[in-house]
């Protein structure tokens, strides 16, 4: 049997970071290994290092998810992170990518999403959502 994919969800609010917990906790495949509710905090974590996918709020006090990857990939260049949101503005996106999220998934649809997130950034590939590729990327829709 192949190991679970290692998950650190690092989120500033509580709640959410309890329902994602709850839902991961429920697939066979995935493992939450920590969670930290700002950077500060997840980078002080002993298995930092050790997660196959960062799960990362971009808005947390004490320091944001900007900072952060931007700490982590000195650590670890080879590091899966996914950037969670509410925003979905296009030059948000040009910013994520240029810092090294592998993924976005919008917080309002985490739960429909997240299978297919991990999946891809698993097998090396980067997720951004379908409606913010078409816009960065019109060739990509209009070459189907």
């Amino acid at each position: 049997m192949k190991s679970p994919i290692k998950i650190i969800i690092a989120d500033d609010n509580k709640t959410y970071r309890e329902g994602i917990r709850f839902f991961i906790e429920k697939k066979n495949n995935l493992e939450i290994i920590s969670e930290a509710s700002n950077g500060k905090e997840l980078l002080s974590l002993t298995n930092v290092l050790q997660a196959d996918i960062i799960l990362l709020d971009l808005e947390m006090p004490q320091m944001d998810g900007f900072e952060t990857i931007k700490q982590l990939l000195i650590r670890q260049s080879k590091l899966k992170v996914i950037a969670i949101t509410m925003y979905s503005d296009l030059a948000y996106l040009h910013e994520l990518i240029s810092y090294g999220f592998k993924g976005y998934i919008h917080k309002s649809s985490i739960y429909e999403n997240l299978d297919e997130v991990i999946d891809k950034v698993m097998d090396g590939l980067y997720y951004f959502p379908k409606e913010l590729r078409d816009r960065i990327f019109p060739e990509i829709r209009q070459a189907k």
